[in-house]
C-alpha cells in the first residue's frame, strides 16, 4: 500500500513539474499546444537539473531549489486561477497520460529489476550522486565516458521520493516516454479520437515493461521523437 502511496506520489510529481511555467519565458507562448508546453516544461526542469549539477550545486540544495520551484508555481497558478480556462480535449489527453504512468508505474514496481548495463554501469554512476558526491565522482566510476544526464535524472527523482525503492527514480522515463509519442503525434491535423487511437497504437508497438529497468534505450527513443517533431517544425 506505501508503495502504490509513494507511485502515486511520484506521477503527480512528474506531471506537476509540466505545469512549471518555463513556457511563460517564450514568445507567443499562447500560441504552443497543451502537449508541447508540458515536453517544453519537463526538458527545461531537467535541464535546469543538469546546469545545476555542472555548476557543483549539491543534491539536497538542488531539492530544495526544487520545492521552492513548486512553491512559486502554485502561487503562479493561484494568481491566475481566475484567467485560466479549461479545455475538455487537454483534460482528456491529461488524464490519459497519467492514468497510463501510474499503471506502467505499478508494474515496474511489481518487476523493479535492473537491466545489466544498469547494474553495471548507470547504477554505479547515480549512487555518488545520491550521497552527496559531484559530477567529479563519476571519473572513477565505470565507462567515465558516457553522458551523465541519467544518473542525474536518476538520483533526483530517487532522493526527492523515497530513498529506499530504488526504481521510484526512474519512473520519469515513462512520463517522457508517453509525451515524446503524443508531442509527435500532435502534428497530424485530425481530431482527438484519431490521435489517441494512433498513440496507444504506437503505444502497444513500442512498450515494454523491461524498457524500464534502468538502461537508456527508452529514453534516448524518446528523446529522437521529440528531437525528430521540432526538426520536422523548423524545416517546413
Amino acid at each position: 500500500m506505501i508503495e502504490i502511496l509513494l507511485i502515486l506520489l511520484s506521477t503527480i510529481i512528474f506531471f506537476v513539474i509540466g505545469f512549471i511555467p518555463f513556457d511563460k519565458f517564450l514568445v507567443n507562448s499562447n500560441n504552443i499546444s497543451f502537449i508541447d508546453k508540458r515536453v517544453f516544461n519537463l526538458l527545461s526542469f531537467l535541464t535546469l537539473l543538469l546546469i545545476l549539477n555542472l555548476i557543483g550545486i549539491k543534491l539536497q540544495y538542488i531539492i530544495n531549489l526544487f520545492y521552492i520551484l513548486l512553491a512559486i508555481t502554485f502561487v503562479f497558478y493561484f494568481t491566475k486561477i481566475k484567467y485560466i480556462k479549461f479545455n475538455i480535449k487537454n483534460i482528456i489527453i491529461f488524464i490519459l497520460l497519467f492514468t497510463l504512468t501510474f499503471v506502467i508505474s505499478i508494474n515496474v514496481a511489481y518487476s523493479p529489476e535492473l537491466a545489466w548495463e544498469a547494474q553495471t554501469t548507470w547504477i554505479e554512476k547515480t549512487i555518488p550522486l545520491i550521497y552527496g558526491e559531484g559530477l567529479e565522482s563519476l571519473k572513477q566510476n565505470p565507462a567515465p565516458e558516457l553522458p551523465f544526464l541519467f544518473p542525474i535524472i536518476w538520483s533526483f527523482f530517487w532522493k526527492l521520493i523515497n530513498i529506499e525503492y530504488e526504481y521510484l527514480g526512474r519512473l520519469i522515463i515513462i512520463c517522457i516516454y508517453l509525451y515524446s509519442i503524443f508531442s509527435l503525434i500532435d502534428l497530424l491535423k485530425c481530431n482527438l479520437k484519431n490521435k489517441i487511437i494512433l498513440f496507444l497504437l504506437i503505444f502497444l508497438l513500442t512498450f515494454k515493461v523491461n524498457g524500464f529497468q534502468g538502461d537508456l534505450d527508452i529514453i534516448n527513443f524518446s528523446f529522437i521523437l521529440i528531437g525528430s517533431k521540432y526538426l520536422y517544425i523548423i524545416n517546413t
